[in-house]
């Protein structure tokens, strides 16, 4: 039981410096850009208020969990660098979520992912997370996403100015 023990303090200690030693050696952590959540629109499907609110905190918690942004959901707030606009779409017997994100400098310019799946409150909550997966599949939040690239190399499409 002993013997246990101390392995596992070995490793915990080695563990902990080793990580010390990454952290030292590698770049400073980045900054996340401030994103501002609107409210989540729903269109040619009736759901109540109580649900796209908590769609949108389920949202932002996720959001903020992988790392992406640091979410504003405050309808008040003028700062930040990032909007993101939901909507769910009722299309046939399926419902697409759409999530659109525009830096605050280019309003033409959005960068658009989507996650199609039942109608239904779990499913919509399974989509989201699939919204969130997508967004976290890019190299990097949308702030930074160069312009010449384009959905065949792992971003999400960029849809052109109006």
């Amino acid at each position: 039981m002993r013997a246990r023990r101390a392995i596992a303090l070995c490793v915990l200690a080695f563990t902990c410096v080793a990580g010390l030693g990454l952290a030292a050696a590698g770049d400073q952590p980045k900054v996340r850009p401030w994103l501002k959540l609107e409210p989540i629109v729903a269109k040619r499907l009736v759901l109540k208020k109580d649900l796209l609110d908590g769609l949108r905190t389920y949202l932002a918690a996720r959001l903020t969990e992988a790392g992406l942004y640091r979410v504003l959901t405050s309808d008040k707030v003028t700062q930040a660098e990032v909007s993101m606009r939901v909507e769910i779409l009722k299309l046939g017997s399926q419902c697409t979520v759409l999530a659109a994100t525009r830096k605050a400098s280019e309003e033409a310019d959005e960068d658009v992912v989507t996650a199609r799946a039942d109608c239904t409150e779990d499913a919509l909550v399974a989509a989201l997370d699939m919204v969130v997966a997508k967004l976290s599949a890019a190299d990097e939040p949308f702030l930074d996403a160069p312009r010449e690239q384009g959905p065949d190399e792992g971003r999400p499409a960029k849809r052109a100015a109006r």
